[in-house]
């Protein structure tokens, strides 16, 4: 899909106008990417640009910018992290990192939070999430729609899981 057709799907989902114009003046597949994860709560809510545009992007490219879009992910420490349809993720976070991470459609996630960490997870649709924070980590589990979410708080941790009562932002 080329910048001036994703701009008008984008424009069908009413994207602000900073978020038109930043589609219509990239120039390459990186910065396309990186308006997607600034613009992330935009683009979960609308499921824009949809999974057909993402699996065409090089699933290499992907991974640099922490976006899965199906298989088996191992990530270590990773800042930011968004797993979509049937990615299979065991992520850890350790030490002083802090890290976001968008789970949507069917994708499952073991995430295993510790040290000084503090993770912030949206978690979407029918995902399956299971978080066990040990240390001194603070995990932050926002749930929209039906997710299955299970967790453990081991020593000093602390996880708070907040029920929306919606389906999306």
């Amino acid at each position: 899909m080329e910048a001036k057709e994703l701009a008008e799907h984008a424009q069908h989902y009413h994207a602000c106008f900073s978020g038109l114009k930043g589609i219509l003046e990239s120039k390459s597949e990186t910065e396309l990417l990186k308006l997607y994860k600034d613009n992330i709560d935009f683009c979960l809510n609308e499921n824009f640009p949809g999974l057909d545009y993402l699996k065409t992007v090089d699933p290499n490219l992907l991974a640099k910018e922490g976006i899965f879009t199906d298989g088996d992910v191992l990530s270590r420490n990773a800042d930011f992290l968004v797993f979509l349809d049937t990615s299979i993720a065991k992520v850890s976070i350790d030490q002083y990192n802090v890290s976001q991470i968008f789970i949507k459609e069917k994708a499952v996630a073991d995430i295993e939070v510790s040290g000084h960490a503090y993770v912030v997870i949206d978690c979407f649709d029918d995902t399956c999430v299971e978080v066990v924070a040990s240390g001194n980590a603070k995990v932050l589990i926002n749930v929209y729609g039906n997710p299955q979410v299970d967790f453990e708080q081991k020593d000093g941790s602390q996880i708070k899981v907040v029920n929306k009562g919606k389906d999306k932002y």
